[in-house]
């Protein structure tokens, strides 16, 4: 075998091995594919004040061992869904794609960045998303980030000019802040909407 036939075989055995460790992770966690989880370091976890309160004492009725607690279950949590470009996904035949990572960052061609965004409720418990109709959205700076109201509870949101500034978000009793960085390319406004 020549060298690029091992490198190549090299990088699909390492994809292989990624894509069975991120499914182990999921399987054993419960979590849906479209759930983001942040890869953190293997350290152990402490316990907490409150961990002790729910902890149920050996040899109680329930069975639960020594130490370990009641899991809680996870509350709601508003975030916010992004539209990707539709130039990419439907190149690739996906139709039309929202995501709600941690940090959405693109550029686009031009003076002025647009992307469509609606908030979602997520469950804590089961990953299941709705969509929110009813969402109020405001800027801490209108003149840098415009928001434009349209169907089904979308907005568009239009950055004009570089800077920083917070999206606010109120819909089901919550509130999301997005904190909004642009700044300006030669060709191209290139933004970050951190949540």
């Amino acid at each position: 075998m020549n060298r690029a036939a091992l490198v190549l075989a090299g990088g699909i055995l390492v994809g292989l091995l990624a894509t069975m460790a991120w499914r182990h992770v999921h399987e054993r966690t419960g979590a849906a594919a479209s759930d983001e989880m942040p890869i953190t370091s293997a350290t152990p976890l402490q316990a907490t004040d409150d961990d002790e309160e729910d902890a149920s004492p050996a040899g109680s009725e329930d069975g639960a061992a020594a130490g370990m607690g009641t899991p809680k279950t996870p509350a709601t949590k508003l975030v916010v869904a992004f539209k990707m470009d539709p130039a990419i996904t439907r190149g690739l035949y996906l139709g039309d794609r929202w995501v709600s990572p941690p940090s959405y960052a693109f550029s686009q061609e031009g003076d002025r960045y647009v992307v469509r965004a609606r908030a979602q409720l997520v469950d804590g418990s089961t990953g299941e998303r709705v969509d929110l109709d009813t969402a109020q959205w405001a800027t801490t700076d209108p003149d840098m980030v415009g928001i434009t109201p349209g169907s089904n509870g979308e907005v568009e949101i239009a950055v004009d000019r570089p800077g920083t500034a917070q999206l606010r978000i109120k819909a089901a009793g919550e509130e999301k802040i997005v904190q909004v960085a642009s700044k300006k390319l030669p060709d191209a406004m290139e933004v970050d909407f951190r949540q």
